[in-house]
Protein backbone atom coordinates (compact mmCIF):
# COMPACT_ATOMS: atom_id res chain seq x y z
CA UNK A 1 0.00 0.00 0.00
CA UNK A 2 2.71 2.74 1.30
CA UNK A 3 6.37 2.29 -0.01
CA UNK A 4 8.97 4.47 1.70
CA UNK A 5 12.41 3.59 -0.11
CA UNK A 6 16.03 5.21 0.58
CA UNK A 7 14.69 8.58 2.18
CA UNK A 8 16.52 10.73 2.97
CA UNK A 9 15.65 14.40 4.81
CA UNK A 10 17.71 17.09 6.19
CA UNK A 11 16.79 20.18 8.16
CA UNK A 12 19.21 23.55 7.55
CA UNK A 13 21.10 20.97 5.34
CA UNK A 14 21.74 19.00 8.33
CA UNK A 15 20.90 15.18 7.83
CA UNK A 16 18.06 14.14 10.12
CA UNK A 17 16.83 10.81 8.26
CA UNK A 18 19.12 8.90 5.80
CA UNK A 19 18.54 5.87 3.59
CA UNK A 20 15.14 4.81 5.48
CA UNK A 21 12.81 2.64 4.06
CA UNK A 22 9.79 0.97 5.10
CA UNK A 23 6.60 -0.87 3.45
CA UNK A 24 3.52 -0.15 5.03
CA UNK A 25 0.76 -2.99 4.14
CA UNK A 26 -2.93 -2.29 4.77
CA UNK A 27 -3.41 -2.49 8.79
CA UNK A 28 -3.37 -0.53 11.46
CA UNK A 29 0.59 0.72 11.81
CA UNK A 30 1.75 3.13 14.68
CA UNK A 31 5.15 5.03 14.81
CA UNK A 32 6.15 5.33 18.18
CA UNK A 33 9.53 7.27 19.22
CA UNK A 34 10.89 9.40 21.95
CA UNK A 35 10.21 13.47 21.31
CA UNK A 36 12.63 14.05 18.02
CA UNK A 37 13.26 11.17 17.00
CA UNK A 38 11.93 11.74 13.47
CA UNK A 39 7.96 10.43 13.83
CA UNK A 40 6.61 13.41 12.45
CA UNK A 41 9.06 14.00 10.01
CA UNK A 42 8.69 10.53 8.26
CA UNK A 43 4.96 11.26 8.25
CA UNK A 44 4.77 14.18 6.81
CA UNK A 45 7.01 13.51 3.84
CA UNK A 46 4.65 10.80 3.17
CA UNK A 47 1.81 13.15 2.82
CA UNK A 48 4.17 15.51 0.59
CA UNK A 49 4.00 17.95 3.10
CA UNK A 50 7.70 17.94 3.64
CA UNK A 51 9.35 18.66 -0.03
CA UNK A 52 12.99 18.09 -0.85
CA UNK A 53 13.53 14.78 0.31
CA UNK A 54 15.51 12.53 -1.68
CA UNK A 55 14.38 8.94 -2.65
CA UNK A 56 10.80 8.07 -3.37
CA UNK A 57 7.75 7.67 -1.67
CA UNK A 58 4.54 5.92 -3.25
CA UNK A 59 1.32 4.93 -2.61
CA UNK A 60 -1.16 2.74 -4.08
CA UNK A 61 1.54 1.98 -7.10
CA UNK A 62 1.61 5.72 -7.22
CA UNK A 63 5.02 7.87 -6.74
CA UNK A 64 2.98 11.31 -4.70
CA UNK A 65 5.51 13.70 -6.44
CA UNK A 66 3.67 13.06 -9.51
CA UNK A 67 0.37 12.92 -7.59
CA UNK A 68 -2.11 15.74 -8.90
CA UNK A 69 -3.38 17.42 -4.84
CA UNK A 70 -7.46 15.36 -6.72
CA UNK A 71 -5.39 12.41 -6.80
CA UNK A 72 -3.61 12.99 -3.29
CA UNK A 73 -7.00 13.66 -1.37
CA UNK A 74 -8.84 11.03 -3.33
CA UNK A 75 -5.91 8.63 -1.95
CA UNK A 76 -4.89 9.67 1.24
CA UNK A 77 -6.31 11.69 4.17
CA UNK A 78 -3.95 13.71 6.91
CA UNK A 79 -5.00 14.75 10.29
CA UNK A 80 -2.74 16.99 12.37
CA UNK A 81 -2.72 17.01 16.58
CA UNK A 82 -3.32 20.54 16.02
CA UNK A 83 -5.82 22.69 13.87
CA UNK A 84 -6.58 26.09 12.72
CA UNK A 85 -9.85 27.12 11.97
CA UNK A 86 -9.68 30.49 10.16
CA UNK A 87 -13.71 30.24 8.72
CA UNK A 88 -16.43 30.25 11.05
CA UNK A 89 -18.10 26.83 9.44
CA UNK A 90 -20.39 24.49 11.30
CA UNK A 91 -19.11 20.93 12.30
CA UNK A 92 -21.40 19.31 9.30
CA UNK A 93 -20.15 21.65 7.03
CA UNK A 94 -16.57 21.33 7.61
CA UNK A 95 -17.19 17.68 7.41
CA UNK A 96 -18.80 18.27 4.33
CA UNK A 97 -15.12 19.33 3.08
CA UNK A 98 -14.53 15.72 2.80
CA UNK A 99 -16.55 15.04 0.22
CA UNK A 100 -14.54 17.54 -2.24
CA UNK A 101 -12.48 16.04 -4.23
CA UNK A 102 -15.34 13.16 -5.06
CA UNK A 103 -17.88 15.91 -6.13
CA UNK A 104 -19.20 15.27 -9.62
CA UNK A 105 -21.20 18.90 -9.61
CA UNK A 106 -19.08 21.82 -7.16
CA UNK A 107 -22.06 23.40 -6.51
CA UNK A 108 -24.03 21.04 -4.65
CA UNK A 109 -23.50 17.66 -2.63
CA UNK A 110 -25.24 14.34 -3.68
CA UNK A 111 -27.13 12.20 -1.60
CA UNK A 112 -24.33 9.90 -1.57
CA UNK A 113 -22.10 12.24 -0.25
CA UNK A 114 -24.67 13.24 2.41
CA UNK A 115 -25.13 9.27 3.45
CA UNK A 116 -21.12 9.32 3.89
CA UNK A 117 -20.85 12.59 5.91
CA UNK A 118 -23.58 11.77 8.16
CA UNK A 119 -22.27 8.53 8.66
CA UNK A 120 -18.71 9.53 9.10
CA UNK A 121 -20.08 12.08 11.78
CA UNK A 122 -22.41 9.71 13.42
CA UNK A 123 -19.16 6.79 13.58
CA UNK A 124 -17.67 10.00 15.53
CA UNK A 125 -20.38 10.56 17.87
CA UNK A 126 -20.44 14.25 16.66
CA UNK A 127 -23.67 13.82 14.82
CA UNK A 128 -25.87 15.61 17.76
CA UNK A 129 -24.03 18.90 17.33
CA UNK A 130 -23.62 18.96 13.59
CA UNK A 131 -24.96 22.55 13.67
CA UNK A 132 -22.72 24.01 16.09
CA UNK A 133 -19.88 26.66 14.98
CA UNK A 134 -16.39 24.66 15.22
CA UNK A 135 -15.47 27.10 18.17
CA UNK A 136 -18.30 26.71 20.29
CA UNK A 137 -16.88 22.85 20.57
CA UNK A 138 -14.38 21.44 23.01
CA UNK A 139 -10.58 20.88 21.90
CA UNK A 140 -11.45 17.10 21.83
CA UNK A 141 -15.08 17.39 19.91
CA UNK A 142 -13.44 19.56 17.58
CA UNK A 143 -10.17 16.72 16.85
CA UNK A 144 -13.11 14.56 16.19
CA UNK A 145 -14.76 16.45 14.43
CA UNK A 146 -11.59 16.62 11.93
CA UNK A 147 -11.62 12.81 12.06
CA UNK A 148 -14.98 12.43 10.33
CA UNK A 149 -13.85 14.91 7.94
CA UNK A 150 -11.08 12.38 7.37
CA UNK A 151 -13.36 9.49 7.00
CA UNK A 152 -15.70 11.20 4.68
CA UNK A 153 -12.89 11.61 2.15
CA UNK A 154 -13.14 8.16 1.51
CA UNK A 155 -9.79 7.18 0.79
CA UNK A 156 -7.64 3.53 1.42
CA UNK A 157 -5.06 5.64 3.21
CA UNK A 158 -5.06 7.54 6.91
CA UNK A 159 -1.80 9.39 8.20
CA UNK A 160 -2.41 10.67 11.76
CA UNK A 161 -0.24 12.88 13.74
CA UNK A 162 -1.02 12.70 17.43
CA UNK A 163 -4.67 12.79 16.05
CA UNK A 164 -5.58 11.18 19.20
CA UNK A 165 -4.02 13.75 21.59
CA UNK A 166 -7.10 16.00 22.29
CA UNK A 167 -9.04 13.13 23.29
CA UNK A 168 -10.36 12.00 26.77
CA UNK A 169 -9.72 8.63 27.82
CA UNK A 170 -13.41 6.68 26.33
CA UNK A 171 -13.14 9.07 23.53
CA UNK A 172 -9.65 8.10 22.87
CA UNK A 173 -10.48 4.10 22.64
CA UNK A 174 -13.70 4.33 20.48
CA UNK A 175 -11.93 5.94 17.70
CA UNK A 176 -8.80 3.98 17.82
CA UNK A 177 -11.61 1.00 17.90
CA UNK A 178 -13.62 2.43 14.96
CA UNK A 179 -10.37 2.64 13.21
CA UNK A 180 -9.64 -1.07 13.66
CA UNK A 181 -12.90 -1.58 12.57
CA UNK A 182 -12.67 0.19 9.25
CA UNK A 183 -8.99 -1.53 8.28
CA UNK A 184 -10.53 -5.19 8.69
CA UNK A 185 -13.63 -3.80 6.87
CA UNK A 186 -12.41 -1.75 3.84
CA UNK A 187 -9.19 -3.03 3.91
CA UNK A 188 -7.63 1.03 4.87
CA UNK A 189 -4.24 1.26 5.44
CA UNK A 190 -3.90 3.63 8.96
CA UNK A 191 -0.05 5.21 9.59
CA UNK A 192 -0.36 6.70 13.36
CA UNK A 193 2.14 8.36 15.28
CA UNK A 194 1.32 7.44 18.89
CA UNK A 195 2.81 8.43 22.31
CA UNK A 196 0.38 5.98 23.85
CA UNK A 197 2.56 3.06 24.20
CA UNK A 198 -0.02 1.05 26.32
CA UNK A 199 -2.46 1.89 23.43
CA UNK A 200 -0.10 1.11 20.71
CA UNK A 201 0.69 -2.06 21.70
CA UNK A 202 -3.12 -3.27 22.34
CA UNK A 203 -4.57 -2.20 18.69
CA UNK A 204 -1.80 -2.14 16.20
CA UNK A 205 -0.65 -4.58 13.88
CA UNK A 206 2.39 -3.61 13.05
CA UNK A 207 4.69 -0.75 14.75
CA UNK A 208 7.76 1.31 13.59
CA UNK A 209 10.24 2.37 16.67
CA UNK A 210 12.41 5.09 15.74
CA UNK A 211 15.50 6.77 16.88
CA UNK A 212 17.45 9.37 15.94
CA UNK A 213 16.12 9.76 12.33
CA UNK A 214 16.59 5.99 12.16
CA UNK A 215 13.49 2.93 12.08
CA UNK A 216 14.77 0.72 14.80
CA UNK A 217 11.97 -1.88 14.26
CA UNK A 218 9.10 -2.78 12.53
CA UNK A 219 7.34 -6.07 13.45
CA UNK A 220 3.93 -6.79 15.38
CA UNK A 221 3.49 -5.14 18.54
CA UNK A 222 4.94 -8.00 20.54
CA UNK A 223 8.22 -7.99 19.00
CA UNK A 224 9.19 -4.27 18.24
CA UNK A 225 8.10 -3.73 22.00
CA UNK A 226 10.21 -5.85 23.87
CA UNK A 227 12.22 -4.96 26.88
CA UNK A 228 15.13 -4.61 25.21
CA UNK A 229 14.27 -1.93 22.82
CA UNK A 230 11.64 -0.31 25.26
CA UNK A 231 14.98 0.31 27.55
CA UNK A 232 17.20 1.31 24.81
CA UNK A 233 15.09 3.71 23.08
CA UNK A 234 12.66 5.29 25.85
CA UNK A 235 14.67 4.21 29.01
CA UNK A 236 12.19 2.38 30.53
CA UNK A 237 11.35 -0.70 31.86
CA UNK A 238 8.51 -2.40 30.70
CA UNK A 239 6.71 -5.61 31.10
CA UNK A 240 3.96 -7.58 28.55
CA UNK A 241 1.06 -9.68 31.00
CA UNK A 242 -0.58 -12.20 28.36
CA UNK A 243 -4.37 -11.34 27.92
CA UNK A 244 -3.64 -8.09 29.68
CA UNK A 245 -1.22 -5.66 27.72
CA UNK A 246 2.02 -3.01 27.82
CA UNK A 247 3.22 -2.12 31.27
CA UNK A 248 5.02 0.59 31.99
CA UNK A 249 7.13 0.50 35.77
CA UNK A 250 8.10 3.82 36.53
Amino acid sequence: MIHVDDLSFSYDQKPFIEKLNLQVKPGFTVLIGPNGSGKTTLLRTMSGMLEGYKGSISMVGKNIRKMSAIERAKTFAVVNQRQNFTFPFSCLEFVSLGRYPHRKNMNRLEKEDYEIILESMRSMEVLHFKDKLLNEVSGGEQQRVVLACALAQKTKVLLLDEAFSALDIAHKANVVKLLRRRVEEDQLSVVSVMHDLPLAYRYADRVCVMQKGSLVSHEEPHLAMGKDVMREVFRVETEIIEGRGLYINI
